[in-house]
């Protein structure tokens, strides 16, 4: 498993989407748990404006590991996106909780 989420990590950076959506859900398959893989899919549906299906991947990432500062300052971009700003300030604060550095948060 985590050598697909590595594998997909790379392929997303170079932008082979398709290669690295079928890696996340390979990772996902062999490791439910994994918030690091959801939270790289998550990456990669948000970029590809499949917003629902990136809310559904932070959501469980989150649930994996709710102190990984990315996915909760996604989370509070997803809900910003949607104006939802009231609803974006608890995980903009929960990861500079897990993260005090983590400037994105904090913007």
């Amino acid at each position: 498993a985590e050598i697909r989420e590595a594998l997909a990590g790379m392929q997303l950076g170079r932008g082979e989407l398709a290669a690295a959506e079928q890696n996340y859900q390979q990772a996902l398959r062999l490791n439910p748990a994994s918030a690091g893989a959801r939270f790289g899919y998550a990456s990669l549906l948000a970029g590809t404006g499949r917003f629902p299906d990136a809310e559904r991947q932070i959501d469980a990432a989150l649930r994996a590991d709710p102190s990984l500062a990315e996915a909760q300052e996604m989370r509070a971009r997803l809900y910003a996106r949607t104006g939802d700003w009231r609803r974006a300030i608890a995980p903009s604060r929960a990861a500079l909780a897990a993260n005090y550095n983590y400037g994105l948060a904090a913007l």
